[in-house]
């Protein structure tokens, strides 16, 4: 009868050890803070491959910073760090992750404006691969302003001379 009960309670202490581990989900990979390592830029068109892969810390030539921290509630805070005398972004709002595709939405229409000012801080991306415990790279398209391959590099440009292109930015985000 021991040996009955013994087993009835071992049995029981197991089902409520199993049930308490689905009760708490993992947290999702892209919750913590994240500071952009570098951008990457990608998928040029004819007459400017020579930016293709390129990478550098800023795309802008001001930011001094870009870091997100992403909440597990589905909030966000964001610093996108300029020099130059240029006002800095620090939004917060809400964040979506869909399958491929990260969503933030700031809570402040001032932000809303900055971001589109600047142009690459982003409010939605495509999450390249997967999120890692320490990386995570986003893209999103994008308009920049280069020298087409053609340009004569032992001259001094002028801003006639930068082009508007499409492409394609990758940021390339380390976790903290």
């Amino acid at each position: 009868m021991k040996k009955s009960l013994f087993g009835v309670v071992l049995l029981g202490l197991i089902l409520v050890i199993d049930s308490c581990k689905k009760d708490d989900p993992a947290p999702p990979a892209i919750a913590g803070t994240w500071t952009l390592n570098t951008y990457k830029m990608t998928e040029l068109p004819t007459g400017f491959t020579k930016y293709e892969g390129y990478e550098d810390v800023q795309i802008l030539g001001i930011e001094v910073g870009y870091t997100f921290l992403f909440n597990q509630d589905g909030s966000y805070t964001r610093a996108f760090k300029v020099g130059g005398g240029y006002p800095s972004i620090n939004d917060k709002g809400k964040w979506t992750l869909e399958g491929t595709t990260l969503k933030v939405a700031p809570d402040d229409a001032d932000d809303l404006d900055k971001i589109d000012a600047y142009g690459t801080p982003g409010l939605e991306f495509t999450v390249v691969g997967d999120i890692t415990a320490i990386r995570m790279t986003l893209s999103r398209s994008v308009t920049v302003y280069i020298l087409p391959d053609s340009f004569d590099t032992t001259q001094t440009p002028t801003n006639d001379d930068f082009k508007p292109v499409d492409i394609t930015l990758q940021y390339i985000f380390d976790k903290l």
